[in-house]
């Protein structure tokens, strides 16, 4: 292996470990270990675990300069407008991301929560998600996301944002969003890490300030499926905004023995979803599943879903029959 080759190695497996596991926790014997050299090899390139940690650094700071040259944050009142970014010069994505953190810590009654974060680069890059609008704030996130130590300080600037009633600025009403949820988006995607952060923004969702959902969560079943781990994003969904619509794809995916039986346990603690008042009230446990399985069958799942049962494989039909019931 080149040293340059090694070198870049060592980075790349630093990083893993470093935004895993914490700076602290990782020695450079381990870091060598998954290298696959020896901890006096790794010396060869780097004096110590410190040296590593401001290679990483400068190599983010490098790629970063190469994918963007401008962020600016925009508040509501075009004569409040507080320009947090300017050109771009050798700064990393992560003091970008900690600029947009800081400024949604201000807790002042009368500080703007809807607003609009501006961001231009030379490379078009975004979520893969269909349908989402092409704005520098998804183009910012989905940028983001694809530097593991830039994940925590993500998730920490999205649940500072996420405001009821409030939204980014600059989105057409047909795409609305609440602040944070490219954020939110980008990070879900990336695994169940994320997805208790995803259920909070979910309830924090209505349909007059946020439509984008939807988009989110077919893309999110198409990725991971229907399992334990995943269903519990659906539930969250469908009472963040009315008639959630089924992807096509959902049936299919819905058509194993583990998906059903996920169903059904979601079924059997229904309540867990449901304010505590509610929680015990039959009629809102039966609406909120009947939105549940819109959401994965749509019109299909009327009429007690007996066109679902009736062309369900034989060996799944009972557990058909049990979710229906």
């Amino acid at each position: 292996m080149k040293q340059e080759d090694t070198r870049k190695r060592i980075i790349e497996k630093a990083l893993e470990l470093f935004s895993t596991r914490g700076y602290n926790a990782v020695s450079v014997g381990e870091i060598a270990k998954s290298v696959g050299i020896k901890a006096p090899s790794l010396y060869n390139h780097f004096p110590g675990k410190q040296a590593i940690f401001d290679a990483i650094v400068e190599e983010t700071a490098l790629q970063y300069q190469r994918d963007t040259d401008r962020i600016d944050i925009h508040v509501q009142n075009v004569a409040q407008d507080i320009p947090v970014f300017t050109e771009i010069t050798e700064d990393a994505l992560f003091e970008k991301v900690r600029q947009i953190f800081e400024y949604s810590l201000h807790n002042e009654p009368e500080f703007p929560r809807s607003y609009s974060i501006e961001f231009r680069g030379p490379e078009k890059i975004y979520l893969p998600i269909p349908g989402l609008p092409k704005k520098g704030v998804h183009q910012l996130f989905a940028c983001a996301v694809r530097y593991p130590r830039l994940h925590v300080r993500m998730e920490n600037y999205a649940r500072l944002a996420m405001q009821e009633d409030e939204w980014y600025n600059n989105l057409s009403d047909e795409s609305c969003a609440m602040p944070g949820t490219f954020a939110v988006f980008a990070l879900g995607l990336e695994g169940p890490k994320w997805w208790r952060l995803v259920c909070d923004y979910l309830d924090r969702c209505d349909d007059e300030h946020s439509s984008l959902q939807e988009k989110f969560i077919h893309t999110f079943f198409k990725k991971y499926g229907f399992t334990a781990q995943s269903l519990p994003v659906l539930v969250h969904g469908v009472q963040s905004m009315q008639n959630l619509k089924p992807a096509k794809e959902f049936r299919t995916l819905i058509a194993n023995e583990e998906s059903l039986d996920a169903l059904m346990e979601i079924k059997g603690h229904l309540e867990y979803y449901l304010p505590e008042e509610s929680g015990n009230d039959k009629r809102a446990l039966a609406y909120l599943w009947r939105d549940v399985l819109w959401a994965i069958w749509g019109t299909a799942s009327e009429n007690g879903g007996s066109k679902v049962i009736k062309t369900a494989p034989k060996e799944l039909k009972e557990k058909y029959q049990q979710v229906f019931a």
